[in-house]
Parts: C-alpha cells; sequence; structure tokens
C-alpha cells in the first residue's frame, strides 16, 4: 500500500517552493513561495503565458504532459529569461498537473 500525504497547498509551497500546480486547462492553480515571489500574477494565469518551453519542443497540451510522463521539462519565464525551471509535469489523481 503507498501511503497518502495529505498537503494543503500553503505547505506544498512550503516544502517545494518552485512548484507550480495547472489545472486541465493549463492555467496555474497554484505555485511555491519562491516562484510565486519572482512571478508576479503567476497564479490564475495561462501556463504558455508565463513560460515557454525549452525542451522537449512541443506544445503546451495534456496530451505532451502525458506523452513525456516523468520527462524533465525545461521551461523559460516570459518575464525573466534568466528564469529557467527543471523538472517533470506529473499527472494528478483529477486531471491537473503539478510541475516538480
Amino acid at each position: 500500500m503507498t501511503p497518502i500525504v495529505p498537503l494543503e497547498a500553503f505547505e506544498l509551497g512550503e516544502a517545494l517552493p518552485w512548484h507550480f500546480l495547472v489545472d486541465e486547462e493549463l492555467r496555474v492553480l497554484a505555485a511555491g513561495r519562491l516562484l510565486s515571489r519572482l512571478v508576479d500574477g503567476l497564479v490564475g494565469r495561462g501556463l504558455d503565458e508565463v513560460f515557454a518551453g525549452v525542451q522537449p519542443q512541443a506544445p503546451f497540451s495534456a496530451e505532451a504532459f502525458a506523452v513525456q510522463r516523468g520527462k524533465c521539462w525545461v521551461l523559460e519565464a516570459r518575464s525573466q529569461p534568466l528564469l529557467v525551471l527543471r523538472g517533470p509535469l506529473v499527472p494528478t489523481d483529477d486531471g491537473c498537473f503539478l510541475f516538480l
């Protein structure tokens, strides 16, 4: 049996300060505290409004995230090109994707 570790959004933001969560429409629902400080107005915006995909070279979509499941995505903040994030986009049980 895999244990479930319930975390409130605030706790997740503290534990993973660079994470973000997008819904099935690819709108940012939540973000870690450090990422939120560096990217103004992150929550509520579309993923493609905030980040440009560097690698893989695929448009942002639930299908692309599913195909690339577990693989590293490289994202560049549009407002701060020196801010580059690397990590997987992991599907959640409710149809969202969590960037770790």
